[in-house]
């Protein structure tokens, strides 16, 4: 304890001499802020010319992107410290499968043990997928075809195209059927036909692993080299017809309703009627074709293009989406491509992790049962409520305060902020997995299975009322979502995981989470409890949420990350859906455009960031989450006033509150990325850089400029009349 607060002593006092642009840190140290580590600050870089590194760049210069990872940061750091509490947790129900009589635990424990089965793996080959490939050689007419395409639905499969059973967006009382445009082995259309880089660069490593796939499973160079032109070209008819990822966030772009009649007509070579039958569906009378210029695409390739092409075609989409659970040449080539090439990833991650990740993905809902007993008390459950309903109360007085909004306007996003339902750490019920069967020695046929199992679960809610309650993610999810359709908010266990039964050391360089009701399997032994799990030296940074930090850290992190979600339901998407989650204008004409006008000045604002030095982030493409980040930073801050801490001025580490609220908004971002992921990212993802997070949304507050004393020529300063302001 005393080490620490030497160390922190001397690195203010580093720290306080290079503020030059007119902060001054008194040196006078408070109580030990060990929850926002002054050692992962950078003394050298001045808070007013780059706060991002100010905050975190010791932390980075100390903490390499590993070498299987292409993101390294907060957030990556709270799966890590959740990982090993899962692991025990599989292990556990592994090791007690056979003798148990709770089901959860059987199901768990015989998923993780197939998945970690890899000689039962190398031997099974194909063996899961025999019948599926059977059909695919028996096809011999268009018919046929898109028969098939509809059978893999069944088994979990988006061959072709995509569907959903969801709320219909404009009746969110009823469900409906929806329809939207897939088909492509690259992540996005424009990488087949806008020819630049690295889009060449990944086109041509995609041909290679499509002949490389083709050739494992049995062809002839020569004809994997000429069947995968083939598939290529038919993705590339495809990726035409397609809506760019800008596009797709626009919602009325995605939504086109018709009648069965109506849809025939669009699609002439596809009978709505045959295919929802083939779907299982009964008596649907219409349904949502997100991008019907895909369809009619699709309708027209399944008439002009060979049978055999399409069989190819097939085959191929079969083995990509089951490659990472089949034997490691089809999982090496499928990792080799996705992995190293679209996302410059060294290495696997750990075997365990990467099952893990597929028992969440097909069985979570036990997963989270068995980790929520461990790892999520009642207490912090009632410490985030509170936190949630005081960002609620502070969102609906800045609503109300709004000078640019209208009162008819103001009064129906208020009765939509109050209609917020709020889920926090897991469900009250899931669902029921009785009637599926998972074996302890065959994974890939475990992971077709689970996929049938949520298919058949999805079909099964059509004709019923909308389940409000249901979940969107795992209890174990380390992330956090807002629901259009239900407008609600989803924190779930796994991003909150430091509220309960982790206790902090006294040298503070490592966790103990301690386990006291039952034994717990690890490798071949049981370990008697009660029993720690400690986490390493080093591994452990702080979380987004801490039961027991001050409010300054609190509201800065995970209060940012309520009010970011919330506002979501008034982003530019949001917005257009009304208090009960109906895709609905609800807003004034003028209204509207004061928001686009004050939206504006955020798109301009991102598209002249850049990365990699000439790399642009799409302000358009960006906009829904930099409004929730300006949001949420904004009324986390206000709601923070409110507090105790946030009224006074103690200082903590030589740092006043609203300093250590603006560096845990800093440190929320703390990341790095390879410069594949980076590229890659600036395309395709609706999440700014997070460097831009911190710095871009900060330049704009000044409340940051006030706390740290940013001058008109800092880099940070924003001319009040440039600065982007919402609620």
């Amino acid at each position: 304890m005393r080490f620490t607060s030497i160390l922190c002593i001397i690195l203010l006092a580093g720290t306080c001499g290079l503020f030059s642009c007119g902060t001054k840190i008194n040196k006078k140290e408070g109580k030990i802020g060990r929850l926002l580590d002054p050692k992962n600050l950078d003394s050298s870089i001045s808070p007013c010319e780059n706060f991002f590194l100010f905050a975190n760049g010791s932390w980075l210069k100390k903490n390499p992107i590993p070498a299987n990872e292409t993101r390294w940061g907060s957030l990556n750091l709270l799966e890590e410290n959740n990982y090993i509490v899962q692991h025990e947790l599989l292990e556990f129900a592994a090791l007690n499968a056979n003798s148990t009589s709770n089901p959860s635990i059987q199901k768990v424990g015989n998923f993780y043990n197939s998945g970690m089965d890899t000689q039962s793996i190398e031997q099974s080959g194909l063996t899961s997928l025999k019948e599926i490939l059977k059909r695919i050689d028996n096809i011999h007419s268009a018919q046929d075809i898109l028969r098939e395409i509809n059978n893999e639905q069944l088994e979990g499969f988006n061959t072709a195209y995509t569907f959903t059973v969801s709320p219909d967006d404009k009746n969110i009382n009823n469900q409906i059927c929806k329809f939207y445009q897939g088909g492509l082995g690259m992540p996005e259309p424009e990488y087949y036909y806008k020819k630049e880089m690295p889009n060449i660069r990944f086109l041509e490593a995609y041909k290679n692993y499509v002949e490389r796939i083709l050739i494992i499973i049995g062809e002839e160079k020569n004809t994997a080299i000429q069947n995968s032109a083939k598939i290529i070209q038919l993705e590339t008819n495809l990726a035409q017809a397609s809506m760019s990822r800008t596009e797709r966030q626009a919602v009325y772009n995605l939504y086109h309703k018709f009648s069965i009649a109506e849809a025939n007509r669009l699609t002439q070579n596809m009978n709505w009627g045959d295919i929802l039958f083939q779907l299982n569906t009964k008596n649907e009378d219409s349904i949502i074709i997100g991008q019907p210029d895909y369809y009619l695409a699709l309708s027209q390739q399944l008439k002009c293009l060979p049978t055999d092409t399409w069989k190819v075609y097939l085959r191929f989409h079969l083995i990509n989406t089951m490659a990472p659970y089949l034997s490691k040449d089809f999982a090496n080539a499928h990792f080799d491509f996705y992995g190293k090439t679209i996302r410059g990833l060294q290495k696997k991650k750990e075997r365990w992790k990467f099952v893990q990740s597929v028992i969440d993905a097909s069985i979570g809902e036990l997963l989270g049962q068995m980790y929520v007993d461990k790892t999520f008390k009642p207490e912090a459950k009632k410490r985030m409520s509170e936190l949630v309903d005081n960002i609620q109360m502070t969102y609906r007085e800045q609503i109300l305060l709004a000078d640019w909004m209208t009162e008819a306007t103001k009064k129906k996003a208020v009765q939509k902020l109050d209609a917020i339902t709020k889920k926090i750490g897991y469900p009250d019920k899931i669902k029921d997995y009785s009637k599926l069967n998972i074996s302890p020695n065959d994974f890939a046929k475990n992971v077709l299975t689970a996929a049938t199992f949520q298919y058949n679960n999805m079909i099964s809610k059509l004709g019923k009322p909308v389940n409000k309650n249901e979940w969107n993610l795992t209890s174990t999810t380390v992330n956090a979502r807002y629901n259009l359709a239900f407008n609600e908010i989803v924190f779930p266990a796994g991003l909150l995981q430091y509220s309960s039964n982790y206790k902090m050391t006294e040298d503070i360089s490592r966790y103990e989470i301690i386990f006291s009701d039952k034994s717990f399997g690890n490798s071949n032994q049981k370990k008697q409890l009660p029993y720690k799990i400690i986490l390493p030296s080093g591994t452990l940074q702080y979380p987004y949420f801490i039961e027991n930090a001050d409010d300054a850290v609190n509201y800065g992190s995970i209060g940012a990350f309520i009010a970011h979600e919330m506002s979501h339901g008034f982003d530019n998407r949001g917005r257009h859906y009304d208090a009960g989650g109906n895709l609905n204008n609800w807003w004034t004409t003028e209204d509207e455009r004061k928001f686009n006008e004050k939206a504006e000045v955020l798109i301009n604002q991102f598209n002249k960031f850049t990365v990699l030095d000439t790399l642009h982030v799409d302000g358009n493409l960006t906009l829904g989450e930099n409004i929730a980040d300006l949001t949420g930073i904004t009324i986390a801050y206000k709601a923070f006033k409110k507090t105790r801490q946030g009224k006074g001025n103690e200082l903590i580490d030589g740092f006043t509150p609203d300093q250590r609220f603006f560096l845990s908004w800093a440190q929320l971002w703390r990341e790095a990325s390879t410069d594949e992921e980076t590229k890659t990212r600036i395309k395709l993802d609706h999440h700014a850089p997070y460097i831009w997070r911190c710095n871009g949304i900060l330049s704009n507050l000044p409340e940051f400029h006030q706390a740290f004393g940013v001058r008109k020529g800092d880099k940070m300063f924003i001319n009040e009349n440039l600065r982007a302001k919402i609620w």
